[in-house]
């Protein structure tokens, strides 16, 4: 295939920049040529990528969402930036990274003739959760109705169609392409492991925490850790910020202020020092979005301690344990009595695969996926 134009209509700096570049990466393998469209100073980082640099960049002015102000200008603005894409878009396939229904309704318009698809990484999941199910289905509803035959909506996940299908049920099967999260590594973070400084089995939660990501009950598992005398054996972690959650310093101990933006070299380090990453997530959390987080669990080879969801149920019809799924919080306390240590021979094992589930992300793998649906 010759061309493709990979267009980001709501990405600033670092926001969603793991999962933007891998998708770079992914459309590379099937075109020739690939144009990237989106915000300055997201695309100056993407020029610093020396893996990227065989890709042409076309710097937008694209509107914040998150003021008032911004929301206002949204829809003109989208117009004008998607009737600039029609003008340079002669013989191309166009990817929304981001497609939000407006953005949908708006090139459903302008950009009738082209194949378009849509990347659903994130909007719908926050229709999902500040609309609800019923409300979700209306709102999409009028970018689907008159949906051309050659535009697509992509999804990052078996388990993300079946929902999808299942909330908006005006949906066609035939209008959805299944593909896997792509993720893109230049090496394994595995490697020079560093010392800890006890014997304890080191546990924690990685990244923003917010209530909505389930961070009220880390304090839960920090208080079952010290009522049954586990500390000891166990010291529970919060690396990264946290966004409207406290969490008891007397049970998790944070080694970064919970306010300040972390460099990556030292947040990198503190997650080497883990035996196990934990996600807290409610049950209903990942229906209609990838989890992107959970990559920090194999690029680190490191097993996981989680609830279940959807998502994670799905990456385990991989055939590959990478960690333990519980569907109760008091299941997974209970199993904290007998957790495996970081030198067991089933601990090793289930690192391993931690690391050998990024192969099934690859930028090549997922191409391959998308290029048996186009």
């Amino acid at each position: 295939m010759q061309k493709a134009i990979i267009y980001e209509p709501w990405a600033h700096g670092m926001a969603h920049f793991e999962f933007i570049k891998a998708f770079i990466k992914t459309i590379a393998s099937l075109y020739e040529d690939v144009f990237f469209i989106g915000e300055q100073s997201l695309i100056g980082l993407l020029r610093l990528e020396p893996e990227l640099d065989f890709v042409q960049f076309k710097v937008f002015q694209i509107t914040t969402y998150n003021t008032l102000m911004g929301k206002f200008f949204a829809i003109p603005k989208e117009v004008k930036n998607v009737q600039k894409i029609k003008h340079i878009a002669k013989n191309a396939d166009i990817y929304f990274s981001f497609g939000a229904p407006h953005s949908m309704l708006i090139s459903e318009k302008i950009l009738r003739k082209q194949r378009v698809f849509y990347v659903q990484h994130m909007a719908l999941q926050a229709i999902h959760e500040k609309l609800g199910r019923t409300k979700l289905n209306h709102y999409v509803l009028p970018a689907i109705k008159k949906l051309p035959s050659f535009h697509k909506i992509i999804v990052l996940g078996d388990s993300i169609k079946a929902n999808l299908l299942r909330d908006v049920p005006s949906l066609l099967s035939s209008q959805i392409i299944s593909i896997d999260h792509p993720f893109f590594m230049t090496q394994s973070l595995k490697e020079t492991e560093p010392q800890k400084s006890d014997e304890c089995i080191h546990i924690g939660t990685v990244g923003l925490g917010t209530a909505g990501k389930g961070y009220g009950k880390l304090n839960e598992i920090g208080e079952y850790i010290f009522d049954k005398g586990l500390s000891n054996k166990i010291k529970l972690y919060h690396i990264g910020k946290l966004l409207g959650v406290s969490v008891d310093e007397k049970y998790v101990y944070m080694p970064f202020s919970r306010l300040e933006m972390i460099p990556s070299e030292p947040f990198n380090l503190e997650i080497k020092k883990l035996d196990y990453i934990l996600f807290l997530y409610p049950a209903d959390s990942y229906k209609l979005v990838a989890s992107g987080a959970i990559f920090d669990a194999f690029k680190f080879g490191k097993p996981i301690i989680a609830l279940k969801n959807d998502y994670f149920m799905y990456l385990c019809q991989k055939g590959l344990k990478f960690g333990y799924l519980f569907d109760k919080l008091e299941e997974l306390e209970k199993f904290l009595c007998n957790l495996p240590r970081g030198d067991s021979d089933e601990y090793r094992k289930i690192s391993q695969n931690s690391l050998k589930m990024l192969a099934f992300f690859s930028p090549e793998v997922i191409a391959e996926q998308l290029k048996e649906q186009l």
